[in-house]
Order: C-alpha cells, then sequence, then structure tokens
C-alpha cells in the first residue's frame, strides 16, 4: 500500500477540522450576509449594535482558537505521515537492494519478478506517476485550505465588525 495516499488525519485533527469548517461557515454567512442576531430569544437577551459587534469578535477569537488548534495538530499529523512515507521507501528500497545482491543476475525467478513488474508498471504507469501529485493536493486540501479558510472567515469578520 503507498503510504502517500494514507489518511493523513487523525480523528482528533479530523474533528477539529471539522469545527473549524463549519465555525468558518457560519462566520462568512454572518458577515457576507449581513445577517447578525438582534435577539437571543432562549437567554432573553437583545443586541444593540455594539453588542453584535462584539459577538462578530467573539466569533473572530474562536475561529483563531481554532485555526491555532487545528494546525498544531495538523503539523503532528503531517509529519507523522511524512515520517511514514520516509519509512516506507526506505523499507522498500532495503528490500530491492538485498534482493538485487542476494539473488545471482541470471536467475530465473527473478527475471519473472522484474519482467512482471515492468509489465504492471507500464500498464499502470498513469496511476504511479499521479501518486505524488494527487498526494500534494491531498495535503493542501487536509492541511492548508482549512487554515486559509478560517483565516479568509476571522478577516471578513473583523471587517464586518468594524464596519457595523
Amino acid at each position: 500500500m503507498d503510504t502517500n495516499l494514507n489518511d493523513p488525519l487523525s480523528e482528533v485533527t479530523r474533528k477539529e477540522r471539522k469545527v473549524l469548517l463549519g465555525l468558518s461557515m457560519v462566520s462568512l454567512f454572518f458577515s457576507q450576509a449581513g445577517i447578525l442576531p438582534s435577539k437571543i430569544s432562549a437567554l432573553g437577551i437583545e443586541l444593540k449594535t455594539t453588542d453584535q459587534n462584539t459577538i462578530l469578535y467573539l466569533m473572530s477569537a474562536g475561529l483563531v482558537y481554532f485555526i491555532v488548534a487545528f494546525s498544531l495538530y495538523a503539523m503532528s499529523d503531517f509529519m507523522v505521515w511524512k515520517k511514514a512515507i520516509n519509512r516506507d521507501y526506505l523499507s522498500q528500497f532495503r528490500k530491492m537492494v538485498i534482493n538485487d545482491y542476494s539473488q545471482g543476475p541470471d536467475n530465473p525467478i527473478d527475471c519473472d519478478v522484474e519482467s512482471e513488474e515492468a509489465r504492471l508498471y507500464k500498464k499502470n504507469k498513469i496511476w504511479a506517476t499521479l501518486t505524488k501529485p494527487v498526494s500534494k493536493a491531498r495535503a493542501f486540501f487536509e492541511f492548508l485550505l482549512p487554515i486559509i479558510v478560517g483565516l479568509y472567515a476571522v478577516v471578513m469578520m473583523l471587517l464586518k465588525a468594524s464596519n457595523i
């Protein structure tokens, strides 16, 4: 199995990512649609315009918290993921070197295996060459995109708060 394509996020990081993206979407809705609560019925609270600013600032602070939390968890997961990729590569390389030195150059079994490997590589070349680009796209999607969306939402919330 190619480690490049394994799920790089732990369950905890995935939960933080989900909360970050959810809060980002709610924040963007509030900031872009201009819809802010003027009353919290459950608590019997009516909000003035300055109170609405406070809600925007508090949501921004919450977003910053989740951006930092996700970033820390994601950085840890990314490092574990990259170590696994390197370990997998070195393991495969070690097997290849040991196999090359332990077998004679004209061993018919090795020739058959090498021939089959070459045939499979040619047959699946497109998938083999896409492994790294897909891995990089997934790393961007899993690790960077939530941070970018969160930062964008914070900026939009702060801009909205300063214009009310």
